[in-house]
């Protein structure tokens, strides 16, 4: 009997050490292996055997977007449901691993960089055949390899090196699944990335970026009734920084946020020092940068600058990307309306250079659309004018405001005067100036 009992108590101790294993390796969201286990999966055959094994980051975008709507339970289910669909496209001696949150990672041994695109398109089209009607949108998916070239790298370092080639992609903020690979100028360019955002919160620290603004002409009368707030960044030495060589980096690593509100509050405070010396005022625009529509709490974080300072909603415009109502246009559906109730007037910007329908236009209720440069950057042709006339007409008949932006030739100024247009904003009538330069020419002009 003691025997029997002390075999009873061993046995007993190596299945809860089992158990304990088990838990150890275990993800407990999807049932399959968690970071320890990927880790050693990656240290046993990877590196041995390193010819054709890939490291692949994978996000789920806007999960935060599930997680706040349906829950952490029924988030965790969609991430189940991922994680089983994806596992059946996996080949022998290939393992997928739920990091953390929606952060999954893929041991693949594809034999080429088309084969792992591959995998990636029928992972995304996996996405597609959900059955759980939460997802019925579809789930985009953000991709990042890195093609194991050393036995040098470690589990993190391979792990790291996918990561920087997902967030590097330069669609990674899109509304579709994008992919990346990591290559020799990946780390170069972040490297790179990280000296911009570095240097540009210096520049905000010491008042670098600067404001400059273009006037909006109204045709009727060739009146300024308005400007758009453009950004411009002056170094050290007071030269100018074109605006490709960091606004990119500033929209992909989020940064622009940061620059977006400096501004909007730098002319918030003018608005209101020219309110106190009753010097006049016209409407200003802003543009809403694309990384920065996707926080949720772009509303909150305008108003709370809005609201430090005397300011009438009348003075203030929001311009919204094209391409941000095509790609999103039931999160712009959320946000028009909330800048509308304030009293601000909500503009599409550079229309005609996506896909955005009138029927989407119509349901977001804007007041005006702004017709891309590309309209008039050619040689002056009544033909191509066709488009542009159509663009107006339909846009009044929606009762909104339309002004075309990029305008240098007269031949286009009498062209849009005879169609109907509104305002025109473009090097014909001004460039872009200072703000004091702005404001003294608006005086001017209402002097006579």
């Amino acid at each position: 009997m003691m025997r029997n009992r002390k075999l009873s108590t061993i046995e007993k101790g190596k299945y809860h050490m089992k158990i304990r294993l088990e838990e150890k390796y275990t993800d407990p969201v999807t049932g399959g292996g968690n970071e320890r286990w990927i880790k050693e999966k990656y240290q046993e055959n990877c590196l041995l055997r390193m010819n054709h094994y890939a490291v692949m980051t994978i996000h789920i975008k806007n999960f935060r977007g599930y997680l706040l709507r349906y829950g952490k339970n029924a988030s965790e289910e969609i991430l189940k449901e991922f994680y089983d669909v994806t596992e059946g496209l996996l080949h022998e001696n290939e393992w997928l691993s739920r990091i953390y949150s929606d952060h999954f990672v893929i041991l693949l041994q594809r034999e080429s960089k088309e084969a792992l695109v591959q995998f990636i398109y029928d992972a995304d089209w996996a996405g597609c055949q959900y059955p759980d009607p939460r997802t019925h949108l579809k789930i985009f998916y953000s991709f990042g390899v890195y093609m194991i070239d050393t036995p040098d790298d470690d589990f993190y370092t391979a792990l790291n090196k996918a990561e920087l080639a997902r967030t590097m992609c330069s669609h990674v903020h899109l509304r579709n699944t994008s992919y990346d690979f990591y290559n020799s100028s990946t780390l170069k360019r972040y490297l790179q990335d990280c000296e911009i955002e570095e240097k540009a919160a210096e520049a905000v620290e010491k008042g670098r970026f600067i404001p400059y603004l273009q006037p909006k002409v109204r045709l009727s009368d060739e009146k300024i009734v308005g400007a758009e707030v453009l950004l411009r960044w002056f170094d050290e030495n007071g030269k100018l920084i074109p605006l490709k060589d960091y606004l990119p980096v500033l929209d992909r690593n989020g940064y622009i946020r940061n620059v977006d509100l400096y501004i909007f509050e730098t002319m918030c405070r003018k608005l209101q020092e020219c309110r106190d010396a009753g010097i006049p005022v016209v409407p200003l625009s802003f543009n809403i940068s694309k990384s920065y529509y996707n926080d949720d709490n772009l509303f909150t974080d305008y108003m709370e600058v809005f609201d430090q300072y005397e300011v009438p909603e009348s003075w203030i415009q929001f311009e919204l990307m094209e391409s941000i109502s095509f790609d999103d246009s039931a999160r712009m559906m959320r946000l028009i309306p909330g800048f509308k109730r304030r009293g601000f007037v909500c503009m599409l910007d550079d229309f005609g250079s996506g896909y955005s329908s009138f029927q989407v236009i119509s349901s977001l209720q804007l007041d005006g659309l702004k017709i891309d440069r590309q309209f008039f950057t050619k040689a002056f042709n009544p033909q191509d004018c066709a488009i542009t006339e159509t663009i107006i007409q339909i846009a009044k008949t929606l009762h909104m405001e339309t002004i075309a932006e990029g305008v240098e030739q007269k031949e286009y100024i009498d062209f849009l005067k005879h169609a109907g247009c509104d305002m025109v904003q473009g090097f014909y009538y001004y460039k872009p100036m200072p703000v004091d330069d702005f404001f003294h020419l608006l005086a001017s002009q209402n002097e006579f």
